[in-house]
């Protein structure tokens, strides 16, 4: 989704300037570049997109019988469920300036941006990746999801949905955003994921939402939806994400996808990762060596360490 990838996905001509429901399908166009991202386009200005959040407290990572080194997805790693990793994925993914961001530049150089902390978080652009991650750390991702943020002309019940009246009733506000939610992942056909070339299982086991959460996008992202303000705003995710147990050091293989259909529009995802474990060692990208405390999104994960 287009935090793995923002898929756009036309239907029809209207176009609605202030209406961005992202939809970001965990698998980025293998094309993406800045200013032609492959977004959700509902007939208007809109983008959909998934995402997490962050937690603290380690607690004991145990995989889930049948599937091998993933955590289960009704437990709660380092203190979080996987709907709260995926707004903390959000977070994370839409505080990463434009020029540096992996989810709508390069996933390969860009793949340290802004990470530090228990979790690593890998976005789903479309096409074969590499990134190096330190040994030690959980790694999350979506395999397909969606972010909807407020207020946007869609869906029509979030127009209104301003900061205070969402905080005046959260419960309205979250059943507005949640109905779309569940109408695009209720068009989930089929997911796919490896690991190291063994399959995994019962995958729309693994679904998360977030319920409502308030957040403010770095300004440079705002070409990817027009609903995005340069202040805090209501924003809900939703999405099937998997969490990996920390992987031994050495080389690893991801490969994920999904189909959907949603509005007529049918997409797919397809992603594959080259992974390094590197023992002891930081991530590579774009940004390594740059001093964590200065990454928008590594102060708040610091916080949870």
């Amino acid at each position: 989704m287009l935090f793995g990838l923002h898929s756009r996905i036309a239907a029809g001509n209207a176009r609605c300037p202030s209406l961005a429901v992202v939809i970001l399908l965990l698998a980025a166009a293998s094309t993406a570049v800045a200013g032609s991202l492959p977004g959700l386009n509902l007939g208007a200005n809109k983008t959909l997109s998934k995402s997490v959040v962050m937690a603290p407290a380690p607690a004991p990572l145990l995989a889930a019988p049948g599937n091998p080194g993933v955590l289960p997805p009704w437990s709660s790693p380092f203190g979080a469920s996987y709907g709260e990793w995926g707004a903390r994925w959000w977070r994370w993914i839409l505080s990463v300036p434009a020029g540096g961001n992996p989810l709508v530049g390069d996933a390969t150089a860009f793949c340290d941006a802004g990470q530090s902390g228990s979790v690593w978080f890998l976005v789903g652009q479309n096409g074969s990746h590499s990134c190096t991650v330190p040994s030690g750390r959980a790694i999350f991702f979506p395999i397909i999801n969606l972010y909807l943020n407020a207020p946007c002309e869609f869906p029509e019940c979030a127009a209104e949905l301003t900061p205070a009246a969402c905080a005046a009733n959260p419960a309205a506000c979250t059943a507005c955003l949640q109905s779309l939610a569940d109408d695009f992942l209720g068009s989930v056909t089929e997911m796919h994921v490896e690991l190291d070339g063994v399959a995994l299982s019962n995958l729309f086991n693994y679904r998360g939402g977030s319920g409502v959460f308030s957040f403010a996008a770095d300004p440079s992202l705002h070409f990817i939806d027009g609903c995005l303000t340069d202040e805090p705003q209501p924003f809900l995710t939703d999405g099937y994400w998997l969490m990996l147990a920390p992987l031994r050091a050495g080389t690893h293989s991801l490969h994920f996808s999904a189909s959907s259909t949603f509005l007529g529009s049918p997409f797919t995802i397809d992603v594959t990762y080259a992974l390094t474990v590197a023992p002891g060692g930081r991530g590579r990208g774009h940004l390594a060596g740059a001093s964590e405390s200065s990454l928008p999104w590594g102060v708040i994960k610091q916080l949870y360490k």
